[in-house]
């Protein structure tokens, strides 16, 4: 496989199931093969593929041979793009509990969606702008999810 045989091809040519040929590339291939295998996309590549698809600038089938990933990783950005969509739609569209015995006019509590619109729009600029740092700086600027605990 570091000669340049396909993945396809390898686990057809010696009868192996696919699952032994991964385990297998992860034991014993070289760092450079995986290094070299191992692309990470960023965030703002998969939401500008996703936008592209949803805009019917490509299919799914030409992102896929485009980025040099599986069609199925392009669906999976999708469907994460999808429900990531519909979850910040629904807190902007769901309409506060009554509380109190204090109502607010409807000016006020559009006025109020409108800021939190402002706001959601915001974090999102502010996370991709955070993810091209990182992407062209080279460092990380988030912190690591379950850091070390002293």
């Amino acid at each position: 496989m570091e000669d340049g045989l396909d993945f396809q091809e390898a686990y057809k040519l010696y009868g192996l199931g696919s699952g032994t040929l991964r385990s297998w590339l992860r034991k014993y291939a070289s760092s450079a093969y995986v290094n070299n295998k191992q692309k990470r996309l960023s965030a703002q590549v998969k939401t500008s593929v996703c936008r592209a698809i949803r805009n019917g600038k490509m299919t799914a089938n030409e992102a896929a041979s485009a980025y040099q990933v599986h069609v199925s990783t392009v669906h999976f950005w999708r469907k994460k793009e999808k429900h990531e969509l519909e979850a910040s739609n629904t807190l902007l569209l769901k309409k506060p509990k009554e509380t109190s015995a204090v109502t607010l006019p409807i000016d006020d509590i559009k006025a109020l969606q409108e800021q939190l619109a402002y706001a959601n729009l915001k974090i999102a600029a502010l996370n991709t702008l955070i993810d091209v740092a990182e992407e062209q700086l080279k460092i990380n600027i988030r912190k690591k999810p379950g850091a070390k605990q002293s």
